[in-house]
């Protein structure tokens, strides 16, 4: 792994860890917000791993990561999901007409969980 993709992957690692001792139930908005930030945390380091680039956008690191990975279906399924996060964090960060539910931020939580074991499998 090249230093700066481990840079990024430590700070997923830090993400996941703060994810998981976040209370969904009481902290929807904030759940989200880290899970999200965990998922492209590290398909940020697969792409500087792979590439030697990540995007500085949001979008295009998405975009590109889900390129990278459509090769098969959990890379695919795992795309989408990483897009979904995407809207999921939008929503808990900015929109002030609706309160994402706990069960969005422990389904979130769960797939960003498994996110970082796939994209650990692809360094």
């Amino acid at each position: 792994m090249t230093p700066h993709a481990a840079t990024r992957w430590s700070k997923a690692e830090r993400f996941l860890e703060q994810t998981t001792r976040l209370s969904p139930a009481d902290a929807p908005e904030a759940t989200i917000h880290s899970a999200y930030y965990t998922m492209l945390h590290a398909a940020a380091a697969v792409l500087l791993d792979r590439t030697k680039q990540a995007p500085k956008t949001h979008a295009a690191l998405i975009g590109q990561f889900s390129q990278l990975v459509q090769g098969d279906e959990q890379g695919r399924r795992f795309g989408r999901a990483f897009n979904l996060a995407d809207k999921l964090r939008l929503v808990a960060d900015y929109d002030d007409q609706k309160v994402p539910t706990a069960r969005e931020a422990v389904e979130l939580r769960a797939t960003a969980i498994e996110f970082v074991a796939y994209c650990r499998s692809l360094l």
